[in-house]
């Protein structure tokens, strides 16, 4: 008897993934996102800030008036950029071991010029330039933000502001990348040594479980990619192998990945493989499935070495923890394919089981969520909030 197909017709799960996608990011569009970067400089002394400020926030905040085709007239910019500055020192949080830091507004210059176009205030900045004493060399750098916050685009719609940001010394490469939406908080460890009688503080444990659940689903996306327990085997000796190279690369040269790099990079390899599963499932192993058996694993690898340094958890505890959240959804995904395949036909035709294809699409959704929060773009968060009441 012949199984149904999830959507019947040679394109039907297609049309299907493609109306997923675009419900996803025509989600992201219907809630406005902004991302803006800034830098931030240490010294002994005193912290440099660059804050890239767009025109889109002087409208949101101050009522900056712009035009239906987006222009802005840019000396009534000039005049209400300086209204802005309360805003800005008091939505931005720096702590200095945990002492909270005064800043203040030394200049501001404005963008050269502003084009015309939906998306120009959004790509026309402002650049604040902040600067905070320091009484002491901190030994850690705590930064969160609240940008934004109380002014909806639309009832129920909030705006969703993110920076792009850069720690470093001042006159220096920045050592620290990543990106921070609103109501986080993210580190920088400065090098600097504790004053006489003061207490260093720690850094907190960096968390561990969402590292954890990324290692999962990319272990899930890859085991319904198998089709026979000799290629389970081969697949798990090798993914195996390349996080322990990972591993080895960040040990060897002590740099660790970036947050939202390694997120980014865990989200990519799960989308691709799960893809590539809903297309062709247990297919023979091509030289691409090979590279994501091995890429996205090397990468993960060193991503847990970084992670190792600052968690609460042992590297032996962590890399365990590891390995059994990676190959229990490894074996977990092989195991499902196993029950479909009852014959060779998996293997020399695209899928038509719907169970496989409803496995692999929710561990695609998945993906996609990894891969916007790793860019600091949360567009769910504003619901959960609410439904937390």
């Amino acid at each position: 008897m012949k199984r149904p197909s999830f959507l019947s017709g040679s394109g039907g799960f297609w049309w299907l993934l493609a109306a997923v996608v675009c419900g996803l990011v025509s989600s992201a569009v219907a809630h406005p996102i902004l991302q803006n970067p800034i830098w931030i400089e240490l010294a002994p002394d005193r912290m440099k800030v660059k804050l890239y400020v767009s025109i889109r926030e002087l409208n949101v905040v101050q009522g900056l008036p712009i035009a239906a085709d987006g222009a802005v007239e840019l000396g009534l910019a000039e005049e209400c950029a300086p209204r802005h500055t309360p805003y800005v020192l008091d939505h931005l949080a720096f702590r200095a071991d945990e002492v909270p830091l005064s800043g203040k507004v030394l200049k501001i210059d404005p963008p050269s010029q502003v084009g015309k176009g939906a998306e120009a205030p959004d790509r026309a900045h402002f650049v604040y330039y902040l600067e905070y004493p320091l009484t002491t060399p901190p030994a850690r750098i705590a930064f969160s933000h609240t940008m934004v916050k109380e002014f909806p685009s639309a009832p129920g719609v909030p705006w969703d502001l993110s920076y792009a940001y850069r720690f470093g010394p001042v006159g220096a490469t920045p050592t620290q990348f990543g990106a921070i939406p609103r109501d986080m908080e993210v580190f920088y460890d400065t090098g600097f040594a504790a004053a006489p009688g003061q207490p260093v503080v720690a850094p907190p444990p960096k968390p561990h479980q969402g590292f954890l659940i990324r290692l999962a689903l990319l272990g899930a996306a890859l085991g319904l990619g198998i089709g026979s327990a000799g290629l389970l085997r081969r697949v798990a000796l090798a993914a195996v192998a390349s996080g322990v190279a990972g591993w080895g690369i960040g040990a060897l040269t002590g740099v660790a990945m970036p947050p939202f790099l390694a997120a980014a990079l865990g989200g990519i390899g799960i989308l691709l493989a799960s893809v590539d599963n809903i297309h062709r499932a247990a297919h023979p192993p091509a030289l691409r499935r090979w590279l994501l058996n091995t890429l996205f694993p090397l990468a993960c690898g060193w991503a847990a070495w970084g992670l190792a340094k600052g968690s609460a958890l042992a590297p032996a505890v962590l890399g365990g923890f590891s390995l059994l959240a990676f190959s229990g959804a490894l074996v977990a995904g092989a195991a499902l394919v196993s029950l479909f395949k009852k014959d060779d036909s998996l293997e020399t035709r695209p899928a038509r089981q719907p169970l496989l294809q409803l496995a692999s699409l929710l561990v695609c959704v998945g993906g996609l969520i990894i891969l916007f929060d790793g860019l600091g773009l949360r567009p769910w968060a504003y619901w959960l909030d609410r439904l937390k009441g």
